[in-house]
Formats: structure tokens, C-alpha cells, sequence
């Protein structure tokens, strides 16, 4: 709930069977004021995906459902929020690939001491895609449009907004054993290595993950 503190985002979609999780963290970078009681991750779930969210729908076909925003502080147990944006893909019923088909995306941190993300977007339309590429330029000029998005910081304030939490790769705490190491994420500021996001690149090329073929979950 202050400047420094780090807050992971659950973007929970449902694509036919298949429950799909894009997750994203943030570095509280302004102090927040609420207007009324609640938790910070509650701001954060909402304008998030009003800065977000609405990016990723709009690159998704109708039948990719977004079911809820998740957002918890990494240090803090008692800010955590969900909200849910009851919304599906901007792109009507259009024919689509399965859902183990995705936009790939690279998030291009500033820290070379953490290694680069990667996020992966469903619903696409078959439309503007040859043999595994996308090669629509509008659709293509909407993922860039994303992928500004996911390396833009999220504001808050309706009169004056503010960046406020700003995308981060978050680098996870190692302990064990070579041959049997465990890796999580950091729960208090002094063990957490952040690089944050200098920008993203888009694959024209379609990625594939048996982690979501049907049945399968996230």
C-alpha cells in the first residue's frame, strides 16, 4: 500500500473450456489516495483493465470471455482485490483459432540481471493470419497497440492522471539445492530484483502451448 510495493495482475479469461491466465507485475512508482475505504489493489484491478484489458479484447474474437481481474500486493496480505469486467473480445463472432494458439509477445526489461518476460494472447481471429502468421496490418497495428499498452504504466486520477504502478519483471527468489531448486516470489522488498519494461516485441509468427490445449487450463 506504498511507493515500492508490487502487485501481481490475474487477467482470468474462459476461451471454450479452457480457463486462460495472463499474469502481469506492477511496482507501486506514486502514492495513491483513495476516495473511499478499500483496498489500493482494488484501484489497480479496475484501471487496469481500463487500460489494459480493453487492449487485450480488442485483439480477441467474442468467445474469449474476461471473467475477472485479480490483483494482489506481494507484502501485504490484507491488499488484495479482484474486479469483474464482465466483457468478451471486441471482434464480434468471427471464426478463431484454438485456444493453445496465441500472439506472442517479449517484454523487454531494463535489467539485464532479470531475464525478459513473455505474454500470450488468445481468441485470434483466423482473418488476419497465413499459415501460422499474422499478416492483417490493422490487426497487427492493434497489437502493437497492446503491446504499448503492457509497457505503459497505469494511471490513476480521473482529474490529473498520474503513473502510478509500473510494469515490471519480477525476479524470483531461488533456494534449494542444484539439481533441486524451488523458485518463488519475493514477499518483502528487501529480497525483490525488479527490471522494469522498456517496451515489448511482437511475433508475427503464432506460438503454440500444450498448456492450453483444450481441457488443459491455464
Amino acid at each position: 500500500m506504498a511507493v515500492g510495493d508490487v502487485y501481481e495482475v490475474v487477467c482470468d479469461q474462459l476461451y471454450g473450456t479452457s480457463t486462460v491466465l495472463n499474469v502481469f507485475y506492477y511496482e507501486q512508482v506514486a502514492i495513491v489516495v483513495p476516495l473511499e475505504t478499500g483496498p489500493i489493489a482494488a484501484i489497480l484491478a479496475q484501471n487496469w483493465d481500463e487500460q489494459v484489458g480493453v487492449l487485450i479484447r480488442a485483439i480477441q474474437a467474442n468467445d474469449v470471455a474476461h471473467r475477472e481481474v485479480r490483483v494482489r500486493n506481494l507484502f501485504d496480505d490484507t491488499d488484495a482485490a479482484s474486479f469483474a469486467p464482465n466483457a468478451v473480445g471486441s471482434l464480434g463472432a468471427l471464426e478463431t483459432l484454438p485456444p493453445f494458439v496465441a500472439i506472442p509477445f517479449t517484454l523487454l526489461g531494463e535489467n539485464p540481471a532479470v531475464k525478459n518476460g513473455a505474454k500470450r494472447i488468445v481468441g485470434v481471429p483466423e482473418g488476419p493470419t497465413s499459415d501460422g502468421i499474422l499478416d492483417g496490418a490493422g490487426y497487427i497495428g492493434d497489437c502493437e497497440a497492446l503491446g504499448d499498452g503492457m509497457a505503459a504504466a497505469i494511471t490513476a486520477g480521473a482529474v490529473i492522471p498520474t503513473d502510478t504502478w509500473a510494469p515490471t519483471i519480477v525476479k524470483r527468489v531461488r533456494s534449494g539445492t542444484a539439481g533441486d531448486y524451488e523458485y518463488r516470489l519475493p514477499e518483502n522488498i528487501g529480497e525483490t530484483v525488479l527490471s522494469r519494461i522498456a517496451g515489448t516485441l511482437l511475433d508475427l509468427v503464432l506460438s503454440s502451448q500444450v498448456s492450453r490445449k483444450f481441457g488443459r487450463g491455464a
